[in-house]
């Protein structure tokens, strides 16, 4: 039976442990860290989700994001992630795991606390990025459900955005400015050549 090593307790249900070759790895499961110190063996079958992230400052940028979570809200992230890279049938640039978590987290919260952020490219973002659009709506449903909350539309356009930033390996700043001067480029046709163009019809990737 596979064993871990406790490293560091983030909360009583997360920590970091190392394995049998003295990888570090992120362990996941209800009540899994409560009362352990370092160095204290654990059981594969007390791991509920796992992963490892190979570059060591998105290690350390990963576990401090995470002892600012619940542990619940915590394991859905995670499945979250998960789901996306089902969905996506391919490899993700793995810091999905940071920047799609700190901004769900904090997207979240806001939520909680009644505030809510437009987002002014939803429609191009939709027409540009269809499949990982598709995929965002579906992890934003299981948010909510989970959650019991109601994340606003926009919400999915900008889990887009990491979803195909994820993919490509592009950075989500510039994935924003190119859609700012899609947008901007919209503007100027519609008003050189006084027309309105239907963004949901827009489906050339640029």
């Amino acid at each position: 039976m596979k064993k871990y090593e406790v490293q560091k307790t983030l909360n009583n249900n997360v920590l970091i442990a190392s394995d049998i070759d003295g990888n570090e790895v992120v362990l996941i499961g209800s009540g899994i860290g409560f009362g352990k110190r370092i160095g204290a063996p654990i059981d594969h079958e007390q791991v509920e989700k796992m992963f490892v992230l190979n570059d060591p400052e998105k290690q350390e940028q990963y576990k401090q994001l995470l002892s600012t979570i619940d542990g619940e809200t915590i394991k859905m992230l995670i499945s979250v992630v998960e789901i996306i890279r089902e969905r996506a049938g391919m490899p993700l640039n793995e810091n999905i795991h940071i920047a799609l978590t700190d901004h769900l987290a904090f997207a979240i919260n806001r939520m909680k606390q009644g505030l809510m952020i437009r987002n002014p490219f939803l429609l191009e973002t939709k027409a540009l990025y269809p499949n990982e659009y598709k995929i965002a709506e579906e992890v934003t449903a299981m948010v909510n459900e989970k959650l019991r909350i109601e994340l606003p539309e926009g919400e999915i356009g900008f889990i887009t955005l990491h979803i195909h930033s994820a993919i490509e390996n592009k950075n989500v700043g510039d994935l924003t400015a190119h859609s700012a001067l899609i947008v901007k480029l919209i503007n100027i046709i519609e008003e050189q050549l006084n027309l309105v163009i239907d963004k949901a019809v827009l489906t050339t990737r640029v």
